[in-house]
């Protein structure tokens, strides 16, 4: 019996019926990251060697800017890159830099003497650019400013006459005592717009001078030497500065400030040759300043001793403090303040290289932490989730010398350890970072990172890979589920000694499903001493049928002749040598011509080819599409969530082969047309360095809860290959979810899936699960077999409900838990919550509430939710809309109890 596909109208019915929950463009800000744009370089120096994230600012008109540190002819100079719109994300996307203060003179500001040191840029609500930097004859802290709300601001910067000090000057102005060495800290826009610099001025004290700390409620004081160091703030109102002492003479240099929402200001700062790092709190401190108060008064707390600290970073909320530092030894840590006492963790607890880390605050409030990783290359970050940072994630990397195209021949990033990130975010924007490379020339390079918003709208659905959405968690741990291999497997098997398909029948192809059919397009091939096709490795395409997606069906399609005969079920794609490899296949519910319904992709001896068919059984001839070929191609797709129509299509594939020519990587192409594919000059947009793989062979992408989700080949040192869970907001910058952990584990030693694994294009859902059929193979190529052709592959099942690689539960030992998410953006009144819930009553023992928060305050709490599974309603007590009031600053409060399991949350 031969089973026939459903027709084009079943399959648009499926199709739309699962759009809500699978391909539905979802709410989420979509970040434009930069793998790669360039801006300048920096020469011999480090681009920033302070490291505060104060050399990135954005005006109104969304403009980037980025101050960094340069080596020229005549010294030290300030250099100003400007982007050319608010969307930079290719080469080219920025204004030459600008010498701005160069100790030869040749900028465009006089420097005040000797070397330029330690610029720092910050744009106010008025457009205007405040630059303060510090030169080395005499020893100063400098001011200027020039607006930036003109049309032609590179222009207008480059102009002397554009830049103002203070009172109508034409020329920066020194900050602080004329007569005193001054060493700039950090700057910082306050809530008004005002502008504060802080900085230490270096002063003479009496032999046996000890200054005084807090300590355990208790005031000591600690010998200091002959020199110490006062703390200074001044205050840039307008065309007045005012500037008031902040500590005794200590160890008061380069301190790094967070004036918070609340007013309070926070300090944390070491010295020159000081083992100790330490933390001032000044509630109120704008009203203390106007006040002319004693700001002497609050002591230090001694953060660490013991040991030095070359990079530190503050965030702070009120009472509380969150300090990440690094001592010496590059290790990274962090220090919490929760109002009553100090908690010490380590940032990252293994034996790699980490170097600089910088707390920054988003326009939402939550704080996140950046680091570079010198062991990998790349840099890293993590969100604070109210008393811990989550698991840390991939964040950006340099590779510097790309080709043009995407085949990019490195075989490790290029990442220095001198990076910086923008620690004040505008009301809806990204988070800019600047990276450098390792290279003689230092290119500095420019990234952003797009911060998640949470619209409450219907098919808006939070999955918990990232943890973007979520502002602060307590009690609660994740854990991550492994998809679960069907015992039937190998579902489909190779064929019988002498048939096409005798040495592979394995997934490297595509499967859909209509409700009632699974159709599966798999790549096949015989042995090179096989009596078909004898001497010749050529693949075919193969098509399969099954009724419930276990037992498969290879139908006789009459259509390629195999030694005289076309009894078979191979795919006739019009070549009539052989060779058709790696079928990537859609069902395009959008076109309107019926014939070509069915797209296909696949690598032919005439290169790429496109194909169209009405069923996916019978296929036009083909045309040959990109003038590269696609190195081993995995996934296919329409992509919803792309604004530019031009990129709409795309393809993934790794680039490069193994060392010593370069690693496999993730590359991608996007095309309007099918026909003509552009590379994105970002490649390749995730690096195999940045996690515990020793290369990505190939991945396969879909679309989920507003995000990019891929399987990825991990090829491991010893060549075997499990599958690895990626995310990406954007589409370009991937994320490893659990970092080394399988979401398809190899099978046992011995089985038909022990050494290598890789899944078709995309998952399909049936029901509430879904699934991936996937390629399996019994040993790796690497060691076991002397050509790969060797290595017999066959076509497996992995299954997983659907949300469940992720949930949140209970920490062991605790009785409950919860998590508040960041703040709601309504877009309807109209709507209900459900939940993707699993472990509780009856089937096990736990509970799930959820309150409504306006302005911190509890307006609504569900019933409890006592039911598992996939899509339950949330019930309120005035039913089961979701009581959304008109104003008021909106948040969700999830609260799980007992044995509760939580993977998703969705409106609807």
């Amino acid at each position: 019996m031969t089973l026939r596909p459903k027709t084009p109208s079943s399959w648009r019915r499926y199709v739309r019926g699962c759009s809500v929950c699978l391909f539905v463009l979802i709410g989420a800000q979509v970040a434009q990251a930069i793998v790669v744009l360039q801006v300048g370089e920096a020469g011999g120096v480090a681009p920033f060697p302070h490291r505060n994230g104060r050399q990135i600012a954005r005006n109104s008109a969304g403009l980037w800017f980025v101050a960094y540190q340069a080596q020229t002819e005549q010294g030290t100079a300030t250099y100003l890159a400007t982007s050319r719109s608010a969307e930079p994300g290719f080469p080219g996307d920025f204004h030459a830099a600008i010498s701005l203060v160069s100790s030869g003179g040749s900028g465009v500001l006089a420097s005040g003497g000797g070397e330029v040191r330690l610029a720092n840029i910050a744009i106010d609500r008025l457009d205007t650019l405040h630059l303060i930097w510090e030169s080395s004859e005499p020893q100063r802290v400098w001011y200027s400013r020039c607006d930036v709300s003109v049309a032609d601001v590179v222009k207008h910067v480059k102009r002397k006459e554009s830049w103002t000090g203070l009172n109508g000057s034409g020329e920066a102005v020194s900050v602080g005592d004329p007569t005193c060495d001054a060493y700039l800290g950090d700057t910082t826009l306050g809530p008004s717009g005002d502008l504060w610099i802080a900085y230490s001025e270096a002063v003479e004290v009496e032999p046996g001078y000890s200054y005084p700390v807090a300590m355990f409620a208790a005031q000591r004081r600690v010998p200091l030497g002959d020199q110490g160091y006062e703390l200074w703030i001044s205050l840039i109102s307008g065309d007045r500065a005012t500037r008031r002492r902040m500590a005794d003479p200590g160890p008061n240099q380069r301190p790094v400030v967070d004036l918070d929402e609340e007013g309070a200001l926070h300090v944390v700062h070491s010295g020159p040759r000081s083992r100790h790092l330490y933390y001032h709190r000044y509630p109120e401190f704008s009203s203390q300043f106007e006040q002319a108060g004693d700001l002497t008064t609050t002591l230090p707390y001694p953060l660490w001793h013991g040991t030095s600290c070359s990079a530190y970073s503050v965030v702070g909320w009120g009472e509380r403090a969150l300090v990440a530092f690094e001592r010496t030894g590059h290790i990274p840590l962090y220090a919490y303040f929760d109002g009553t006492s100090w908690r010490y963790e380590s940032l990252n607890a293994t034996e790699e290289e980490y170097r600089n880390p910088i707390l920054v605050r988003d326009y939402q409030g939550s704080a996140w932490v950046f680091w570079a990783n010198l062991s990998r290359g790349h840099t890293f970050f993590a969100r604070w989730l109210g008393d811990r940072f989550s698991s840390p994630y991939i964040s950006r990397t340099v590779i510097d010398g790309l080709d043009d195209g995407d085949m990019a021949t490195d075989t490790r990033p290029t990442l220095s350890a001198h990076h910086t990130v923008q620690r004040q975010v505008a009301e809806g924007a990204p988070i800019g970072l600047a990276l450098a490379g390792s290279s003689p020339a230092r290119p500095v390079y420019f990234d952003q990172m797009g911060v998640v918003d949470l619209k409450v709208e219907p098919g808006r659905k939070v999955l918990f890979l990232d943890m973007a959405e979520i502002r602060s968690m307590e009690g609660l741990v994740r854990s991550f589920h492994p998809m679960k291999k069907h015992t039937a497997n190998p579902v489909l098997r190779t064929g019988p000694p002498g048939s096409w398909d005798s040495g592979r029948a394995h997934a490297y192809g595509a499967v859909h499903f209509d409700g009632e059919t699974f159709q599966m397009w798999y790549s096949g091939w015989s042995r090179p001493d096989s009596a078909v096709l004898p001497g010749t490795n050529g693949h075919h395409v193969g098509y399969a049928e099954s009724l419930d997606g276990l037992h498969w069906i290879k139908p006789s399609l009459g259509q390629y002749a195999i030694n005289g005969s076309k009894d078979n079920n191979i795919v006739d794609l019009g070549e009539g040598e052989g060779h058709a490899y790696m079928p990537m296949v859609f069902y395009d519910d959008r076109e309107t011509d019926p014939a070509r319904r069915y797209k296909m992709i696949v690598e032919q001896r005439r290169g790429n080819m496109l194909h169209f068919s009405p069923d996916g059984i019978r296929w036009s001839e083909g045309d040959r599409v990109r003038d590269d070929r696609w190195s081993d191609q995995r996934s296919l797709f329409f992509d919803w969530l792309e604004a530019d129509p031009q990129r709409r299509w795309k393809v993934y594939s790794h680039g490069g082969a193994r060392p010593p020519v370069g690693l496999r990587k993730i590359c991608r192409d996007w095309s309007a047309d099918l026909i003509n594919w552009t590379p994105d000059p970002r490649n390749p947009v995730a690096h195999p360095r940045a996690s515990t793989a020793a290369e990505y062979h190939l991945i396969s992408v879909w679309i989920d809860a507003g995000m990019y989700l891929g399987l990825v080949d991990a090829w491991q040192h010893t060549h075997v290959q499990p599958q690895y869970l990626m995310a990406s907001r954007d589409g370009v910058n991937l994320v490893e979810v659990f970092d080394g952990r399988a979401a398809i584990e190899l099978g046992g030693p011995g089985s038909w899936d022990a050494g290598w694994i890789a899944p078709v294009t995309a998952p399909v859902i049936v029901g509430d699960e879904m699934w991936v059929y996937y390629s399996g193979g019994p040993v790796s190529i690497g060691g076991h077999v002397e050509e790969f052709y060797e290595l017999p592959m066959q076509t497996g099942l992995a299954t997983i409900r659907r949300d469940g690689f992720v949930s949140l539960r209970v920490e062991p030992g605790a009785g409950d838990g919860g998590f508040t998410t960041i703040p709601l953006q309504p877009q309807g009144s109209d709507l209900a919550l459900e939940l993707n819930a699993d472990g509780l009553i009856p089937q096990g023992i736990g509970t799930i509430r959820v309150d409504l928060l306006v302005d911190g305050q509890v307006l609504a709490t569900s019933m409890p939710v006592t039911i598992s599974g996939v899509r339950i309603p949330v019930l309120w007590p005035e039913g089961d809309r979701l009581p959304l009031p008109e104003t008021g600053l909106l948040r969700l409060r999830f609260r799980l109890e007992g044995k509760a399991l939580l993977y998703s949350f969705s409106f609807r």
